[in-house]
């Protein structure tokens, strides 16, 4: 099944401030590179989407809440997205080392 992925502002924000930071800590092309390659696994996920396991706070918010994991070692980010019929909805994008979500973040 292919689902239309809607990127709520949250999770934008989240992109522009990890490519910045990318950006600043590597280099402009390291950044803008690490933000295609985001880009593109966040579309990915219009076909993929139920194939990936429930985030860790889903259980506290009651909420199928799931996670796909992107980049490697210490530059792992999780991408936190809903499924509500034939939309992913991509609520926020978290460095793995960031705490949870809190409710009022989602």
């Amino acid at each position: 099944m292919i689902r239309s992925v809607i990127v709520r502002r949250s999770a934008r924000i989240d992109l522009v401030n990890a490519t910045l930071s990318m950006s600043r800590r590597v280099s402009s092309e390291a950044g803008l590179l690490w933000n295609l390659r985001i880009e593109k696994m966040i579309q990915e996920l219009s076909r993929d989407a139920g194939t990936w396991p429930e985030a860790d706070e889903a259980v506290k918010f009651g909420i199928d809440l799931r996670c796909r994991l992107f980049g490697r070692r210490r530059q792992k980010y999780r991408i936190l997205y809903t499924i509500e019929g034939e939309l992913v909805i991509v609520h926020r994008i978290r460095h793995t080392s960031q705490d949870y979500l809190s409710r009022d973040e989602l």
